[in-house]
C-alpha cells in the first residue's frame, strides 16, 4: 500500500518542510534520458520514481522483487504520466543474470539503486539478509 500525503502533512510529520529528494535543476538533467531506478517499490524508489518520471525522461525502468509494490508503482505512473513509457522489472537485486538482462536490455543513462534493506531493527535481526541484499545487490547493481 502506498501512503500520499500533502506538503503541509508531511511538514507535520517531519517538523519542517519537506524537500524534494531531486531539485529542479537536476530533474531537467533527466528529460529525454532512459532512467532505471532499482527498489522502485519501495518508499524511497518509489518517491524518486514520481519524481524522474516529472522530468519526462525518455524511458523510467522500475525494478524491484515486490510483485505487488511493483504492480502498485506502475499503475501509479501510469496513471499520472500516461504518455510515460515505463518497464516494470519484477527482478531480485542479488540476481547477478537477472540485474545484467534488464541493464542490457533497457541500456539506462543513469541508474538510481534504492533496493536495500534499510529498517536497522530488521536488519539486526535478520543480518545474513540485510547483508545479501544491501551488500550483493549493491555488487551485482554496479557490476551491471
Amino acid at each position: 500500500m502506498t501512503t500520499t500525503f500533502s506538503a503541509a502533512e508531511l511538514a507535520v510529520l517531519l517538523g519542517r518542510p519537506a524537500r524534494a529528494a531531486v531539485s529542479a535543476e537536476e530533474r531537467a538533467a533527466f528529460t529525454g534520458r532512459r532512467v532505471l531506478i532499482t527498489g522502485a517499490a519501495g518508499s524511497i524508489g518509489s518517491a524518486l520514481a514520481r519524481e524522474l518520471a516529472a522530468a519526462d525522461p525518455a524511458v523510467i525502468g522500475v525494478l524491484d522483487q515486490s510483485e505487488l509494490g511493483l504492480f502498485t508503482i506502475e499503475r501509479e505512473l501510469r496513471a499520472q504520466w500516461p504518455a510515460l513509457t515505463i518497464e516494470p522489472c519484477l527482478v531480485d537485486v542479488t540476481r547477478g543474470a537477472a540485474v545484467r538482462r534488464v541493464v542490457g536490455e533497457l541500456q539506462p543513462d543513469v541508474v538510481y539503486h534504492a533496493a536495500a534493506y534499510k529498517h536497522v531493527t530488521m536488519a539486526e535481526r535478520a543480518p545474513a539478509a540485510a547483508a545479501t541484499v544491501n551488500v550483493l545487490g549493491s555488487i551485482e547493481v554496479a557490476s551491471a
